[in-house]
């Protein structure tokens, strides 16, 4: 994971404190829709609250202010496209029990409502966007009754409808809190998390409620996590997801100091937060255990969870700092700690949002709430809300980039039986927008859709992954070199876990063409796919950085870095080694596990050589020293040399590389020698510069420091 630029700050003379956000497709191009709200009052129980709600529409680079104060806190959007926020507070119309003086983190009073709708009768049968519930509403066994208010929008948030809405639970509370989450089930159900205090108790407690009715009504479903602490606030500001394996994962806080300290990084009073799993979809709980990372002090206050596309878990977490946590199987059973954190003053309520770009996207906080900042702070307190982007690199990032296929025609569906449509996300692009929502991808009409996707050429494919959001999906996975001749692959059984990207290995298959069998119970969906090759492509890294998977040396202009804007080999991305400077030699370098053989392979793109390009497998010898077991040059003249340790020795002749064309090559060497191939073609078999040790690395360079100007593209590397 890396950012790919330094936090973006709005100051204010107000308070901007708070931002809770909430992304979906916006249904034309990749760019996602985003939903902030935020407090500009003080964060104080005698204070009234006021909101502001702004929406994006490019991904969170530019935002417009809504007219109506409509909170982002519980958020959640169905397949078709509605959108519903439920308020932070409710109220109770049951005998109020006594009352309990502790207070969550910020304290937060009635948003105002935006509208002046009637509230629907509750005794109506028809959801908000015009479905059905999927059963009849549980029979009423509360002991609690609460009242709130809901927010709904049919046009992707650009206005909303306001309506009162109802809460029983079955224990005896002084208030409930809605709380950060809300997730369909696949059985159709909403569930929420929320906190509240039982009666007679001043810690917290938390609770999962769920909704069969699209949020109008909600009921008790279990009480959430433990309490770890003898001391602290129990278990509040809860926070749940689904994760790779289809269970719920919840995290909660349990102790958040509030002074200004915390803002600036103590972990005095904090104690990090923790997690749980259900197997049961809420009903039951697994034992809690405390988030913790060797070395890392994590965060105490407002988890937030977010599944990626890619099936990965995100969390982020504030005090001390921002905090962003990576579970890169999906699972949450373990975390590693982001260097995309914010480290600035803030209050620790953060949110994560998903931009549109592949794998990009935004950690969103505050820069302090009003208890952040001593007396001598003065009115020159900062005040405002950071957007912190940051690429997300998948675990495995050798894959095809079919969103940059298909926008350059390279690639393109040539057989769809899915023809319906839930929105406007409802399209062939969508299986590579880096989207899983339902919407967001191919949708049949019925039960059963296939399609064939064409890669536009042939590929090493060593995997695929689905993702199908729908309760009981299952596929079939088909490849074949030439549209004629198909070889099963792989296959998805029936389950309702595939609701991020799902990947299938197997050993290389030689394809390009790609054909999916999708069933589901009622409505088969395809939202993304993913296409895994046996060669570096650097899609999921970011331009202008140097890649992930490489060690890229040199600074400044004697750089290596990502560039894009379809530079690469059928694709966007490629790495540029530009030579720069009379200093510095730019160079990648590629590592491996120490081995007494090694291939290297990869395309090259040679615009300007005035040195020369090297191509070195390293080695280790038995005395610990790195020493040259094998060093080609690529020369201006397009010819290949390979160097004795004394001098260039010719072994392909002029015009075998030639300029501004892509050429692949590919260089085997073992104990005895090594061999290597342009295009295809097998040019020479040559003895190794040093004899023993072990393969360590290859380093692919340009050839001198003066004069400079080399300027050459590198894409689809491997390294076995």
């Amino acid at each position: 994971m890396s950012t790919d630029s330094t936090p973006e700050v709005a100051a204010a003379q107000e308070y901007r404190q708070f931002p809770f956000v909430t992304s979906f497709p916006s249904g034309s191009g990749s760019a996602r829709t985003l939903l902030m709200s935020y407090n500009v009052n003080m964060d104080s129980g005698s204070v009234a609250e006021k909101l502001q709600t702004k929406r994006s529409t490019d991904g969170g680079a530019t935002w417009t202010s809504l007219s109506q104060a409509v909170p982002m806190t519980n958020t959640v959007r169905t397949k078709t496209g509605l959108l519903y926020s439920v308020n932070f507070r409710t109220s109770s119309t049951s005998t109020p029990p006594s009352p309990i003086s502790a207070t969550p983190g910020p304290v937060l009073e009635q948003p105002g409502v935006g509208g002046n709708d009637e509230p629907p009768s509750l005794s109506d049968t028809t959801n908000p966007d015009g479905t059905k519930p999927p059963y009849e509403p549980e029979p009423d066994v509360s002991l609690q009754r609460f009242t709130t208010r809901y927010w709904t929008s049919k046009d992707n948030g650009a206005s909303w409808r306001t309506a009162a809405g109802a809460v029983r639970v079955p224990w005896s509370l002084a208030d409930l809190y809605f709380h950060r989450s809300i997730v369909i089930a696949p059985d159709g159900r909403w569930l929420a998390t929320a906190y509240a205090h039982k009666t007679g108790d001043s810690r917290w407690s938390s609770f999962l409620l769920s909704s069969s009715d699209q949020g109008r009504t909600w009921t008790g479903v279990s009480e959430i996590g433990a309490r770890l602490l003898t001391w602290g606030e129990g278990v509040t500001e809860p926070t749940v997801e689904f994760n790779s394996r289809g269970q719920l994962v919840v995290a909660y806080r349990m102790a958040g100091a509030i002074n200004p300290s915390v803002c600036q990084g103590s972990s005095q009073g904090n104690t990090s937060v923790a997690t749980a799993v259900s197997d049961d979809l809420g009903r039951t709980w697994s034992r809690p255990k405390q988030v913790a990372i060797p070395g890392v002090q994590t965060g105490s206050s407002d988890p937030h969870l977010l599944r990626a596309a890619t099936g990965q878990l995100l969390l982020s977490v504030g005090r001390p700092y921002n905090q962003i946590l990576v579970s890169n199987d999906g699972t949450g059973d373990a975390w590693a700690a982001s260097s995309a954190s914010a480290d600035i003053r803030s209050s620790g309520y953060t949110s994560l949002a998903s931009t549109g770009s592949p794998n990009h996207y935004r950690l969103f906080g505050d820069l302090g709430s009003n208890w952040c900042y001593t007396q001598q702070d003065g009115p020159s307190r900062a005040s405002g809300i950071f957007s912190q982007p940051f690429h997300l690199t998948p675990a495995d990032g050798q894959t095809v980039n079919l969103a940059a296929g298909m926008r350059l025609g390279l690639m393109r569906l040539t057989q769809n039986t899915f023809t319906g449509a839930l929105t406007a996300s409802s399209r062939a692009e969508g299986i590579a927008d880096s989207s899983v929502e339902p919407d967001a991808g191919l949708v049949s009409s019925t039960g059963t859709g296939t399609f064939t996707f064409d890669l536009g050429k042939p590929y090493m494919v060593r995997g695929v992954g689905l993702a199908m959001p729908t309760t009981g999906a299952s596929a079939g996975l088909e490849l074949s070199a030439d549209g004629a001749r198909w070889t099963g692959a792989a296959s998805w059984a029936r389950s309702d876990a595939y609701r991020a990207l799902t990947d299938r290995s197997f050993a290389p298959i030689r394809a390009r063409y790609i054909r999916v069998s999708s069933s589901a119970a009622v409505q088969a969906l395809v939202s993304e796919m993913r296409v895994y090759t046996d060669h570096e492509t650097f899609e999921n890294d970011v331009p202008g950085m140097p890649p992930a998977a490489v060690s890229a040396l040199g600074t400044g202009s004697g750089a290596s870095v990502l560039t894009e804007a379809g530079k690469g080999f059928e694709s966007m991305n490629a790495i540029r080694i530009l030579d720069g400077s009379p200093t510095a030699i730019p160079r990648l370098v590629k590592q491996i596990d120490p081995t007494w053989k090694t291939s290297t392979g990869f395309h090259v793109r040679p615009s300007t050589l005035t040195t020369a390009m090297t191509i070195t497998q390293n080695v280790r010898m038995p005395n610990g020293s790195v020493q040259r077991g094998m060093h080609l040059g690529i020369f201006p003249d397009g010819s290949v040399r390979r160097y004795d340790g004394k001098t260039w020795i010719v072994v392909a002749r002029a015009g075998t590389v030639p300029m501004n064309r892509w050429s692949y090559f590919s260089v085997y060497s073992n104990g005895s020698g090594s061999e290597f191939n342009i295009n295809g073609k097998l040019y020479s078999s040559l003895p190794r510069t040093t004899r023993g040790g072990v393969f360590t690395d290859t380093t692919i360079a340009s050839g001198g420091t003066r004069p400079v100007g080399d300027d050459i593209l590198i894409d689809n590397l491997s390294q076995k």
